[in-house]
Parts: structure tokens; sequence; C-alpha cells
């Protein structure tokens, strides 16, 4: 099944599996597998009068009808929830405004700021985009510490003089990103007009601090690969514990934040790989600092992202002769599609392919009350 892996797209479907976990292993107690279908995302404007603010309820955030002086000119929902954005906008198109809000399961602030720069510095409409002021930290408003990162570009041609991106946290599952283009501002001063746009939405007011962010550096060396990964066996059994693990976690996550716990988990440390893959296209991989058997292999700038690992536990926990493999997981904003198991680690451009070729093991929702484990029936059963 192939995935669309544009940017601010989420989309997932296939099959569905009743079952019950016990103890450590999970039984099938019920094998009534059906088909389940799901339209695709699409566009949807929301109906706000002119003189309304958005709110983007999960998060608390709430953006003014008029910002940096601008109208706005659209509300829209990509995914509701989890992926929307506001426009603003002169008449004449010659400044232009974006706020996007969607929700955080993959990386870091570091990571999809490297995204956002790498969007700006490669689209045709900038003309080859050069940073004036470099990616750099700033503390947002109502937070402490500098957790948001920030930059203006001078653009080689096009309608646009200059442009400019931040991005922050909100909380521990939202990210929040500021584009803004002109054609009348310097890039010095466009940076003081983006400042004064963020300072001017209602940010929530009670939020768990977040980690320092920096602009994110190359890894100190490339991923060492073997060639191309073969398909592991995977047993149903295998399948449901890797995918009961996530909806735990996912779980998990959820109470965490509702706690408010003083002792918090350090954030990981992200480094960018400087391998080359052409193969990718505009798809990059950013490593945890320190690993060399792992990495997350971001698609476009809107937290869509896969997540290959080796699977840890997983075979202590199954035996029957389970052997180690590597998890190959895409984290979408609303769930996340679990692959068929790999004998080694795979390089980026095949799980490239994997993503866009072969249907997804397991499908895990992790947003809303209801929450689902769906099963490819593919999956093989233990011989």
């Amino acid at each position: 099944m192939a995935v669309d892996l544009s940017p601010r797209f989420d989309q997932f479907s296939t099959l569905s599996i009743g079952w019950k976990a016990m103890s450590m292993r999970l039984l099938i107690t019920t094998c009534a597998i059906f088909l389940v279908g799901s339209p695709l995302s699409a566009r949807e404007t929301i109906s706000i009068s002119a003189d309304k603010p958005y709110q983007h309820k999960p998060s608390g955030l709430i953006v003014p009808p008029t910002l940096a002086d601008l109208p706005r000119i659209e509300a829209t929902i990509l995914t509701a929830d989890l992926d929307e954005f506001v426009q603003f906008e002169t008449a004449d198109g010659r400044e232009a405004l974006t706020v996007y809000v969607f929700r955080k399961t993959n990386g870091s602030v570091p990571v999809w700021a490297d995204r956002a720069a790498w969007q700006i510095e490669n689209r045709a409409i900038y003309g080859g985009a050069k940073p004036v002021k470099a990616v750099a930290a700033f503390t947002p408003p109502g937070q402490t510490n500098p957790s948001g990162l920030i930059a203006t570009y001078v653009t080689g041609s096009g309608p646009f003089r200059s442009t400019a991106f931040a991005l922050l946290p909100v909380g521990d599952e939202w990210y929040v990103k500021f584009r803004y283009s002109s054609a009348t501002i310097e890039p010095a001063a466009l940076d003081t007009q983006m400042r004064q746009a963020i300072a001017a939405i209602k940010w929530p007011k009670s939020r768990d601090p977040q980690p320092d962010a920096a602009p994110i550096g190359d890894c100190p060396a490339p991923l060492t690969l073997a060639g191309p990964a073969s398909t592991s066996k995977s047993s149903v059994e295998a399948t449901l514990l890797m995918a009961a693990a996530l909806s735990a976690a996912a779980d998990g996550d959820k109470s965490a934040r509702g706690s408010r716990q003083a002792s918090r988990t350090p954030a990981m440390q992200w480094c960018r790989d400087p391998g080359r893959y052409d193969a990718l296209k505009s798809a990059k991989v950013y490593r945890p600092i320190g690993t060399s058997d792992q990495y997350l292999l971001a698609f476009g700038d809107a937290g869509v992202a896969a997540w290959v690992a080796p699977e840890g536990d997983l075979p202590k926990l199954l035996g029957k002769g389970e052997v180690p493999g590597w998890a190959v997981k895409l984290n979408l904003l609303g769930a996340t599609n679990i692959y068929a198991r790999r004998d080694r680690l795979p390089p980026p451009d095949q799980v490239a392919k994997i993503i866009e070729q072969e249907a997804p093991s397991a499908i895990v929702t992790t947003w809303g009350r209801k929450r689902e484990i769906r099963i490819d029936s593919g999956t093989s059963t233990p011989k």
C-alpha cells in the first residue's frame, strides 16, 4: 500500500483484528478479521467570523484575526486537531504569514526546524534563499528557556524580498511553526516583525517546560550499512506485541503529561546523518547522538517520519527461536504504521521504498479516546 508522504498529509487503513492481551504474551481470542476502509484526508476550511480568533482546542493556542497587521484569509484543517493552519495575507499577496500547529510524534524542535530551513533553501519560489540571520534559539512567550528556533533569509529571486520561519514547542505534544514572506520588508526587519507576531499569539498559560533548542549539526560519520535488508519471518504474536507496546506507550505518555511529574526523562539529542542517499529526494536522515544502529527518516516538514531501530527485548519476550531484527515504523500524526521486520539495518532509501510499496503489518492509532490496533491478515503465523 502506498502512503502519501507529501507535507501535511496523514493517511492510514487496512485490516483490523480483535485481540486480548494476557500476561506478557499475547493470546488471540478473536479471529474475526475484516476490511476497514478509511477515506483520504481532505482540506477543510474552518468557518470563523472575521472578528473572531482561531482556537486550537487540544493545545489551547489562540490566534487573533489580525496578525502582524495582516488580515486572516483562511483557517484550514488537514487532519482535525492534529494538523491545522491559519493564513494571513495582504490583498495583493505581497505579505504572507502562516501559523501551523501539528502534533509531535517524533523528533525534536531542532529536527523539524532543520526540515523547515531545507524547504526554504530549496524551494524555487525563493530563488536559492540564503540565511541572513542563521537558525538560532529564542525563548517563546510564556516560557522560561530558549526552546524555540528562528531564522531569516534573503531571497535570490522571485516575488519576495525576504522570508523567515520560527518553530517552537507547546507542551509535550505540539509544535507550532510560523512562515513569513515579504516583498517589501528587508530581512533584518522581518526578524523583528516575526517576533512581534509570535508575541501577539495567546499562548497557553500552563505547560511543562521544554528542552533548550539549538541548531542541529552533522553526525561525525554516516551510517555504516551492509546492503539492503531482507524481510524476517514475523508471527501474528510478534506483530501484536509490538503494536500493543506502541499503544501502551501512547497511553503512558498521556498519563505522564497529565501528572506533571517533577522528574523528567532527558530529551533525546539528535544529529543529521551526513550520508548521501540520492533516491530520498527531499527526505533527510537524523540519528540520536552517539548511535549508529537506528535513525529517523523525516519526510517533508510537517512531523511525519519513519523510525528504524533494533527490536530490543521483543525476541526474548516471544521465545520460540525468534531472532533479533529491526523494526520499521512510520509515525503519522494520529497513528503509527508498523512494517515487516528486517534482518539488518535497512538503508534509508530502502525504507522509503518499503513505505511507498508495502502494506503495513499493523496500524496503531495514537490519538483520540478510541484506540485501535489493526493487523494485516498477511502476517505469517509461527511455524
